[in-house]
């Protein structure tokens, strides 16, 4: 085949930044941003309009991009927004490298041990462990993920794998791969001989091009941009090349999925570029300005790129009646992007009350009348991001100018802002001891503004008990609108004179319980102090049954639960003649540690993993409890060897609780921590169950609560057996409910099971829990259980005014004499009306509406809906519907959320449910 070469208008690029950085680790691009790290550990997302450090991390091995940026750093595995918040991490033993499918944002870490761990990207949870073709080949291979393929080229061998793990393509390569690039239908292969050769999804080669690429880009999606001797280059899907301009073609590169952005880290130096074209037709300009002061004559001019190329056009400025300090403007534009820049004018005409200002763009101008008025200043002042830090406020204050003027000398609680230009806002960010008093907002001419902060001493409320097993409860509760660090001490809890000490975190509205065993009975005061409070109460403690007799105990440190107190505790020395050892002392052959991989979403699996370790020549017996004593074994544990667990959770509240493990032998105990978590909201929240069938089957029920979104299923798979299921579950708008037919009953009481659909376009895979009926309790007593209160997409607020459009679902059997009525403050009572429905069939909906009205920018709205049921179905039910509004007093749809819906489909939902140990 020949080599073809083209010139296109669109390749040519113009530098649009360069900052200082070390010298290169790895580099990725995603939609619409590249990702780069250097070897201070330093990882920066880039983008036209700038970069943004996400992370300073020792190690950083690789980095990949799909809808977040994904950061690889030894066997840590962690994922960052964008803007530099870290939303979760994850380990992965023996990971190597890692890359991210920007269009399904599912994320590949290959692993030495010869597999791909495959995460979903948004929940952090691994859901599958995918073969890597030709693990055996001595050099690292090639990858690249994208369009729902991961490519993996492997020394002269070319492999595609699809979503479901399925291998779609199998090459024999006539050489030796150096990079593999994945463009519309095609699989791009770099050959060590410097040739690039195109293969279809069925293995056909299509083309090859001598290009002497020594760097191509993985994922493309128009032409795939690659370097060889002669500098940067592009290919198409036809195997054309195009030539790049305006890219020095020096250093290690990344680019964004559209080729819009390229990146070259040189040294110490990155540069960006940005994909550029002609800007003729292409950029619209107007004054956005109505008026304003010859004091300060600041105007808006507004820029608009309406083509599908960056642009940076030169735009004239011009005005009558006074003279603006720049008579040209420049702007760097990406596609459908819109920015504004200031123009200042001055020397003002004297009589002036108005000026013609004109901006022109290519020939082509605009002039707008902007009024001359007098100067005012008016200061607005809000409160953002709030945190308490032992007893120290940290809160965002954000200053608005809404006048016409700028205001001089601007301080907030004490901290200077220094001036605040006519419509500019500032933020800083104030501390302050707790209890916080208002701060207060003062400026030159104007008058002080208060900011109001409802922020009482944290933690707000402290709880000292006795459980009655041998244990002392601290609770601690956190009733602010902020998260809380806090240090934590108690005295006397689990001896005289014995104090416990650790730091804590207390989410906002949120509460901590730490639990400790007693060794020393008697009645003593115990005291707890935070930096927000102390309390002393008076107990009478009895010792923990869970520890042998303290007098023959020798306390140490390999328990969690009881070492973190045990140093102080000032333990007489052990009887020659006493018994086994105390839990967590050190003379316990092994220790164990306790990890769990995710934030739990409602109805999705989050991972615990137990590492026990014996660091002895002889093998340990043990029996493992937990979930507090109701799930127990015996196990065992070779010498100088690790044992590892692994089982899944399912929670279906506000927060879940799992309780400590302990693992006892003839040499006594050793506790791990419980843990509890805040759950998350899910986007779909599956409920399974099965039953016995006589004929050795099973029958799954389901029912799916969705977001509204278009989702349905195809598939149901067991991953931990050979059933896989079709199915058809259509979840489009809320809720489905169903049965299916399995050919074998699962061979345990809970089961994982994965849900394989789609929402929309998007693949989706949902993996959860799949108990047996029996662990799931019957609920006949609600006849208004089985009723689904979902929220229709309009419901909405626009300047405190609005309404709630409530949708009702009967899916369970008839219901008579149904009314609704809702109550709160934001309840518009003049406008809204109570409805009655006399027969709720089964299946039927009703639409409710409830009207808002009165709601100020920053307000907590809560709305009550109070169901009842007359005549023989007498019931009732409340379903609190909730949001915040934002400074405007505006809530948007997907802002409400249903924060207390008693309902369930005739079955009580546990708290959690679990799987054995694996």
């Amino acid at each position: 085949m020949t080599e073809q070469r083209s010139s296109a208008p669109d390749t040519r690029f113009l530098q649009v930044d360069s900052f200082e950085f070390g010298d290169p680790v790895a580099a990725a691009g995603g939609d619409d941003a590249v990702v780069v790290a250097d070897d201070t550990g330093a990882v920066e997302a880039v983008r036209t309009d700038g970069h943004q450090v996400l992370t300073d991390a020792d190690g950083v091995d690789d980095v990949a991009v799909g809808g977040r940026a994904y950061v690889l750093a030894g066997d840590a595995l962690e994922a960052y927004s964008l803007e530099g918040s870290r939303v979760w991490g994850a380990e992965i033993g023996g990971a190597e490298s890692v890359d991210a499918d920007p269009t399904t944002d599912t994320v590949f870490v290959r692993t030495g041990g010869g597999e791909f761990a495959v995460f979903d990207g948004r929940s952090g949870v691994e859901h599958d462990r995918l073969d890597q073709p030709h693990a055996d080949v001595a050099e690292a291979p090639s990858v690249a993920a994208y369009d729902g393929r991961l490519g993996v080229a492997a020394w002269s061998f070319l492999t595609v794998i699809d979503d479901d793990g399925d291998v779609q393509t199998e090459v024999s390569l006539d050489g030796a791969a150096t990079a593999v690039g994945l463009l519309d239908d095609l699989v791009v292969v770099a050959l060590k001989d410097g040739r690039l050769a195109g293969y279809t999804d069925d293995g056909e080669q299509r083309w090859t091009l001598d290009v002497d690429a020594d760097w191509l880009a993985p994922k493309a999606a128009a032409w795939l941009p690659g370097r060889g001797n002669a500098g940067v280059f592009g290919v198409d899907p036809d195997g054309s090349r195009l030539g790049v301009d305006g890219v020095s073609g020096r250093g290690t590169a990344a680019s964004t999925v559209g080729s819009d952005l390229l990146c070259e880290l040189d040294g110490a130096t990155a540069t960006v570029y940005a994909l550029t074209g002609e800007t003729d037709g292409t950029v619209s300009v107007d004054v956005v300005s109505d008026s304003c002061t010859k004091s300060d004559g600041t105007v808006a001019v507004e820029f608009t790129n309406d083509g599908d190329v960056t642009v940076e056009p030169e735009v004239t400025v011009d005005a009558d009646r006074a003279t603006p300090t720049s008579s040209v403007l420049t702007v760097t534009l990406d596609p459908g992007e819109t920015r504004r820049r200031r123009v200042v004018l001055r020397e003002f005409d004297e009589d002036a009350d108005s000026v013609d200002v004109t901006v022109g763009v290519d020939g082509e101008t605009t002039t707008e009348s902007v009024d001359v008025t007098e100067a005012t200043a008016a200061l607005a002042v809000e409160t953002g991001a709030m945190r308490v830090d032992r007893g120290t406020l940290s809160v965002e204050v954000d200053v608005a100018n809404d006048g016409t003027a700028a205001v001089d000398g601007v301080r907030v609680g004490g901290r200077d802002v220094g001036t605040v230009s006519a419509g500019e806002t500032k933020t800083v960010t104030v501390e302050t001891p707790l209890p916080a008093g208002d701060l207060t907002v003062e400026a030159a001419g104007v008058d002080p503004e208060p900011v109001e902060l409802d922020v009482p001493t944290v933690p707000t409320d402290i709880e000292v008990d006795a459980t009655g097993d041998g244990f002392v409860a601290v609770t601690l509760r956190n009733d602010t609108p902020a998260d809380a660090t806090d240090d934590l001490t108690v005295r006397n809890a689990q001896a005289a004179d014995v104090e416990h000490s650790r730091s804590v975190e207390l989410a906002a509205h949120g509460a901590y319980r730490l639990l400790l065993p007693v060794v020393e009975d008697g009645s003593r005061d115990v005291v707890v102090e935070t930096s927000g409070g102390r309390l002393t109460e008076p107990l009478t403690l009895e010792r923990s049954d869970l520890l042998p007799d303290p007098a023959g105990s020798n306390r140490g440190s390999s328990s969690r639960a009881v070492s973190e107190s045990a140093d102080s505790l000032a333990a007489p020395k052990p009887d020659p003649g006493s018994g086994p050892a105390a839990a967590g002392s050190t003379g316990a052959p092994v220790s164990v540690e306790r990890s769990f991989a995710s934030t739990p979403r409602r109805g999705i699996t989050f991972e615990e993993k137990l590492v026990v370790d014996n660091d002895g020549d002889q093998p340990v017996e043990f029996t493992l409890s937990a979930d507090d004593g109701g799930y127990e074994e015996t196990l065992s544990v070779r010498g100088r060897s690790t044992a590892y667990g692994r089982r899944y959770h399912v929670a279906y509240g506000d927060r879940v609780s799992v309780p400590p493990v302990r693992l006892r032998g003839d040499w006594g105990t050793i506790e791990e921590d419980g843990a509890e978590f805040a759950v998350e909201a899910s986007p779909v929240v599956p409920l399974l169950t099965w039953r016995d069938r006589a004929d050795g089957g099973a029958t799954l029920t389901y029912s799916l609560e969705t977001d509204g979104g278009n989702w349905s299923f195809s598939e149901l798979v067991f991953p931990d057996t050979d059933v896989q299921v079709p199915v058809d579950i259509d979840a489009a708008g809320g809720t489905a409910t169903g049965e299916v037919d399995l050919p074998v009953q699962p061979d345990r009481r809970v089961v994982v099971a994965k849900l394989v659909g789609q929402v929309g376009a998007d693949r989706q895979t949902v993996r959860t829990l799949c108990p047996h009926e029996s662990l799931v309790g019957d609920d006949d007593a609600s006849a208004l259980a089985d009723v689904d209160v979902a929220l229709q997409t309009d419901s909405r607020v626009v300047d405190g005014r609005g309404a709630l459009f409530v949708e009702l679902t009967n899916a369970g059997g008839d219901v008579s004499g149904v009314t609704v009525e809702a109550s709160g403050g934001a309840v518009d009572d003049t406008m809204y009306v109570p409805q009655t429905v006399e027969s709720f069939g089964a299946g039927e909906s009703v639409e409710h509406i409830v009207d808002i009205d009165g709601v100020d920018g920053g307000d907590a709205v809560t709305v009550t809906l109070t169901l009842t049921a007359d005549g023989a179905d007498a019931d009732e039910r409340t379903v609190t519907v909730a949001a915040s509004a934002d400074g405007d007093g505006d809530i948007p749809s997907d802002a409400w959320r249903i924060e207390d819906d008693a309902g369930g489909h005739g079955r009580d939902l546990p708290d959690r449910l679990s799987t054995a140990y694996r």
